[in-house]
């Protein structure tokens, strides 16, 4: 579980594009069914505040107290995962900001910029550590 929570929820050290690309992509999969349920529901209700309204109390109570927990998990691992790969390529892991602004195109520059050669102020290579 320790492992589990220092790749996903922390802010420190430094991963490859490999890795950030593996991320994105579980993050989409993840993602997926909730994604494809709201549209259809919005497809069939034509608005959001339609198909709330249809819901029961009961209902709506149970798609809050699940998804917005993993929304918020999703969030945190995303963030960390970005600022992690920003450390990769020398840049504070408050750039990520930019992304606000950018969006999906930070995701793929991210993805598509080769990090540090060596060790640099947020740690060691992670290519150097895999022996690649």
């Amino acid at each position: 579980m320790t492992n589990f929570i220092k790749k996903y929820f922390s802010f420190d050290g430094r991963i490859a594009r490999e890795e950030y690309i593996s991320f994105l992509v579980k993050m989409i999969l993840i993602a997926i069914p909730s994604i494809i349920y709201f549209v259809f529901k919005l497809i069939e209700y034509k608005t959001f505040s339609a198909f709330w309204d249809s819901l029961e109390p009961k209902t709506s109570f149970y798609i809050i107290i699940l998804h917005v927990p993993i929304l918020i998990a999703l969030f945190i691992a995303n963030l960390a995962a970005t600022t992690k790969r920003l450390h990769d390529i020398g840049l504070s892991g408050w750039v990520w900001m930019l992304g606000i602004l950018v969006g999906d195109s930070l995701c793929v520059a991210l993805a598509l910029i080769p990090g540090t050669k060596g060790p640099n102020k947020y740690g060691p290579d992670p290519l150097e550590k895999e022996g690649i």
